[in-house]
């Protein structure tokens, strides 16, 4: 996004009231709600398999590779409470 996008992202995520899921099966968990309870389109987003995406659910998967769980993260940080983050801009 660059650098300027990335410090506006930063500086949206002081104003948040509630802190986004800590835990890689809630973080994931999070995500399924927000793609239509979807394993498939979640896959796609983190760019992995279906069934890695039900073991992260299942919680037999906890540690995802680094690159994986920047995307987790990213994602999550980008969807998590977007009213507030609309009326802080």
């Amino acid at each position: 996004m660059g650098k300027i996008g990335d410090g506006l992202d930063q500086a949206a995520q002081h104003v948040l009231t509630r802190k986004p899921p800590q835990s890689t099966r809630a973080r994931v968990r999070f995500l399924m709600s927000k793609h239509g309870n979807r394993t498939r389109a979640v896959a796609q987003l983190l760019g992995g398999s279906q069934r890695t995406v039900e073991r992260y659910l299942k919680g037999d998967r906890k540690n995802p590779p680094r690159p994986v769980n920047a995307r987790i993260d990213a994602e999550v940080r980008r969807l998590w409470q977007p009213q507030i983050r609309r009326r802080a801009e």
